[in-house]
């Protein structure tokens, strides 16, 4: 069993440091190549740079826009399929609602074309499923407590402009709603 379990772990890192380097790693590479759009990496990434003249970023920041990047697209990424399988899941458990919302999108749409944005405000029934789908099974747990591992500086801070902490002390708990 623990044998079993370090390889898990071992498994779970590797996946966990490419999350963190691979994304990081590209848009580098692309910035540096002059073939790139700009993301919210090269913005962090020139936002810093801009503000220290240098041409390379400290490890602290670099390590900031690291992980701000992993937790935007693991939280995206997570939230999206937990809305997406409280959706089936209520369709899969009351086959009336389905007939039901099937029926709007047939009246609305027809059969021809997906439904659009611009159908939205025509399709009441299906806009209320999918919000009762989402209340029903929340896709992210509520009311948690959140700590620092270590002091967030100034420093830090700046490499991102919507971040407002000045202190956050390490050890310290803060309650998100």
């Amino acid at each position: 069993m623990a044998a079993r379990l370090g390889l898990q772990a071992k498994h779970y890192k590797g996946t966990t440091v490419n999350v963190i380097e691979i994304p990081y790693k590209f848009a580098r590479e692309r910035m540096i190549s002059g073939d790139h759009r700009t993301f919210f990496v090269s913005k962090a990434i020139r936002s810093r740079l801009g503000h220290s003249g240098e041409d390379s970023l400290d490890a602290e920041v670099e390590h900031a826009i690291k992980y701000s990047v992993a937790s935007m697209y693991t939280g995206g990424a997570d939230t999206s399929i937990s809305a997406m399988a409280a959706f089936f899941f209520a369709m899969s458990t009351f086959p009336d609602l389905q007939r039901k919302a099937q029926e709007e999108i047939d009246k609305v749409v027809g059969n021809s074309r997906l439904a659009t944005a611009g159908d939205r405000e025509k399709l009441p029934y299906i806009n209320a499923v999918v919000e009762e789908a989402q209340r029903w099974h929340p896709t992210t747990p509520m009311g948690l407590l959140h700590a620092a591992e270590r002091r967030m500086t100034r420093s830090t801070a700046s490499a991102f402009p919507f971040v407002h902490i000045l202190y956050l002390p390490p050890g310290g708990s803060l309650g998100i709603p």
